[in-house]
């Protein structure tokens, strides 16, 4: 297709990730990668979900019950974010008497899922989505909770792939 970029979204990223020549250091370490950069058939895959994941996590202090709702591809960025997310199976759910501080919402609409338990009700729903149709986001407003949209990460992640290709074009990288 002559293609020298590409934003990868789930659940393609773990397949992005084993089709590249090279990784990143990141992306060797998440196994997972949302960046590539394609160079004569070379692929060079890198992951900016964790840096953005890092990035959010300083502005979301003092959260010690995190959960994390889904997750595929981005489970392992979202433990460096915050080592302590208790990750729950979002096809089955939790029905645990436990109270969460926040709820990293990491499923889509179009997987199967189950919604929290009804006595859930979290400091925030941090919602790694950021589509109007959004499960987190329907909850959220359903339960009245307090809400952030994925949109932020997108952009953070956005930032730092024009980073990464930038410097691919430059031959700065890897």
């Amino acid at each position: 297709l002559g293609m020298r970029y590409a934003a990868v979204t789930a659940p393609l990223k773990k397949l992005a990730w084993a089709q590249a020549q090279t990784l990143s250091p990141t992306a060797r370490q998440m196994q997972s990668a949302n960046s590539l950069f394609i160079d004569r058939g070379k692929i060079t895959a890198h992951n900016t979900d964790v840096l953005a994941l890092q990035e959010i996590s300083k502005a979301c202090p003092g959260f010690k019950n995190v959960w994390l709702w889904g997750g595929g591809g981005i489970k392992t960025s979202v433990k460096v974010a915050w080592p302590q997310a208790r990750e729950i199976s979002a096809r089955q759910g939790n029905e645990s008497a436990e109270q969460p501080d926040l709820v990293i919402w990491a499923t889509g609409r179009g997987r199967r899922f189950a919604w929290p338990a009804p006595h859930v009700r979290p400091q925030l729903i941090l919602d790694l989505n950021y589509s109007d149709d959004s499960p987190g986001l329907e909850w959220a407003v359903e339960k009245n909770l307090p809400y952030q949209s994925g949109l932020r990460m997108f952009k953070l992640q956005a930032a730092t792939q024009r980073e990464f290709w930038s410097a691919c074009d430059n031959g700065e990288w890897p």
